[in-house]
């Protein structure tokens, strides 16, 4: 389990196939401040599992489709439950 597996939790009760949150909404969720790299380096956001910040919604069936630095990301459903 990841510090950021309560998002993939928060995106998973979501009835969408696509949602965009704020990052100050993605804060409240996790309970903390995102580190200065999520608002600086669309990296950060990447899809793949050897980052643990994409392990948090990639095992709940989640990717990121788009990021504006520092305002919002759209993540969108890759499986169904």
């Amino acid at each position: 389990m990841t510090i950021y597996q309560p998002l993939g939790a928060y995106l998973n009760k979501q009835d969408v196939s696509t949602i965009t949150i704020t990052i100050d909404e993605i804060e409240s969720i996790l309970g903390f401040k995102l580190p200065p790299s999520a608002t600086k380096y669309r990296e950060w956001w990447a899809n793949h599992y050897g980052n643990s910040q994409a392990k948090g919604w990639m095992d709940y069936g989640w990717k990121v489709d788009t990021v504006e630095l520092g305002k919002k990301v759209t993540f969108h459903k890759t499986i169904n439950d």
